[in-house]
């Protein structure tokens, strides 16, 4: 069975850092090629990815700030078309 792909919020300095472990399983002719980082909704950062990739990637942004009850969403798509998201709602508490 696949691990669940899960969130990880790390306070670094003024801001924080979210990194996400991807369950996939690269292979040549199959590969993670976009990773995408939503804050409520909002596009907040994009990683387009090759087949070069480490099989379950850990993949990460950094964010200035974070308020309690944002919703931090992670999606990724894969080059055979088939995609996926895990989201967080940020309590304020730190991994």
């Amino acid at each position: 069975m696949q691990p669940s792909a899960k969130i990880y919020i790390h306070r670094v300095g003024e801001g924080f850092d979210v990194v996400c472990r991807i369950p996939h399983e690269m292979t040549p002719g199959n590969y993670l090629t976009q990773v995408t980082f939503r804050r409520n909704g909002e596009l907040y950062a994009e990683a387009l990815l090759g087949r070069y990739v480490a099989t379950d990637p850990v993949v990460g942004t950094h964010f200035d700030d974070l308020d309690p009850d944002d919703e931090i969403s992670i999606g990724w798509q894969d080059l055979s078309g088939v995609a996926d998201d895990v989201t967080r709602i940020f309590s304020g508490d730190t991994d």
